[in-house]
């Protein structure tokens, strides 16, 4: 029998909203993408890897899929109320695939 993990919910900071928002002006199916990767980070963002020195903060990384690129998320896990913050997402620079 397989256990399954009750995923942690996601709260987006308001500059991520922002910044999100931005993309879907120019790339209005971003969402697509936005939905598919935060519900697999949900259901396990210890994946990820941890930014130097600060063990909750973590980096992800999407695929660029048709027109949209791929891009870097930055998320922060908070184990006591089963939460991951979603503070940053940048588009990644063609040298960085």
């Amino acid at each position: 029998m397989s256990y399954i993990k009750k995923p942690y919910h996601i709260i987006e900071e308001p500059n991520f909203e922002q910044k999100l928002d931005n993309l879907r002006r120019v790339f209005p199916r971003i969402d697509d993408i936005w939905i598919g990767i935060s519900f697999i980070i949900a259901r396990n963002p210890f994946l990820y890897d941890c930014i130097d020195n600060f063990p909750n903060f973590r980096i992800a990384q999407s695929f660029t899929i048709g027109n949209i690129p791929a891009f870097w998320l930055i998320f922060q896990i908070d184990e006591t109320s089963h939460t991951l913050v979603f503070i940053s997402i940048e588009l990644v620079k063609s040298n960085e695939e």
